[in-house]
């Protein structure tokens, strides 16, 4: 009786993080995870890395065009950052050329580092974690969480029941982020209306960010950690404004209006926030280069 739940949980390792899995899960982000990972020899002079709202909100073509330097999204979401941390980064820059900027691009509320896994979804993160660092590094990481773990395992095995007579996705979904240097869109996305009441009070450590300075800012690279920016009618502003202007690169922290954000996702933007957005990273690239930082754009 106890073998049979025990060769399901196991079976889980060897099943759930397969591309097959993914191809017929329904599931975008699952489709499209480790995007970064994937790319080889990529030349990216401008590369970003961050949570979700990273990745949906900045659009390497825009960013491209207004500096001229060729750019790359390998941002992931809020519980691949959470649980992998700067795994997916580092290996991207193991396979391919040193960026000539690199950017840390988070939600205030992202930028409490270290992170904890506590209220973000972890199936998709715990599913690459056990596909590109099998071992027992992986298993200790596991066994400090058995509560998300055995929910992946299940939520993985029941994905496969349902969908194991499914036919793939199609191939415009499955390599949706390639078709716009990693940048990931929603269509279905609704718009936002009014500001949702939440309080997220965190406090930046400074220590962590000055940490990821200086590890990544090696062989002509330069780091900047920004926070995307909030809804005008955000509760939360007067709090980010005070903690952390001073601690992240795009200071002062900047506010969209409202219906540039939509209902899918803490800063997640819809096409008029991803151009505000693409352009406030274009424009920073270019004052860091009018102050002597690089070379003018």
């Amino acid at each position: 009786m106890l073998c049979v739940p025990l060769c399901l949980f196991a079976s889980a390792f060897l099943i759930v993080p397969t591309d097959w899995v993914a191809a017929r899960s329904g599931n975008l982000y699952l489709m499209n995870l480790g995007y970064g990972t994937k790319l080889v020899d990529k030349k990216c002079e401008v590369l970003i890395y961050g949570d979700s709202g990273a990745m949906i909100g900045a659009d390497p073509g825009l960013i491209q065009a207004r500096t001229g330097l060729s750019t790359c999204n390998i941002a992931e979401f809020q519980g691949m950052t959470r649980v992998n941390g700067t795994l997916p980064l580092d290996l991207f820059l193991a396979h391919n050329p040193r960026p000539r900027y690199l950017i840390f691009l988070y939600a205030p509320a992202n930028l409490q580092i270290p992170f904890t896994w506590a209220g973000v979804a972890t199936f998709e993160a715990i599913s690459f974690r056990v596909k590109q660092r099998p071992g027992m590094g992986t298993l200790l990481l596991l066994a400090a969480h058995p509560l998300e773990t055995l929910g992946w395992a299940q939520n993985g095995l029941r994905l496969i029941l349902f969908h194991i007579l499914s036919p793939p996705a199609p191939v415009e979904m499955l390599h949706a982020r390639e078709e716009r240097n990693g940048q990931l869109r929603i269509p279905s996305a609704r718009t936002l209306t009014a500001c949702e009441q939440q309080l997220f009070l965190v406090v930046p450590d400074a220590n962590r960010l000055a940490a990821m300075r200086k590890q990544y800012a090696t062989g002509g690279t330069q780091v900047l950690i920004d926070a995307i920016p909030t809804a005008d009618c955000d509760p939360n502003n007067a709090w980010n404004e005070a903690h952390l202007n001073g601690a992240i690169d795009n200071d002062p922290h900047l506010h969209f209006p409202f219906y540039a954000f939509t209902k899918e996702g803490l800063g997640h933007t819809n096409d008029l926030g991803s151009r505000l957005i693409s352009a406030m990273l274009a424009d920073q690239m270019k004052q860091q280069a009018r102050v002597g930082a690089r070379p003018p754009l």
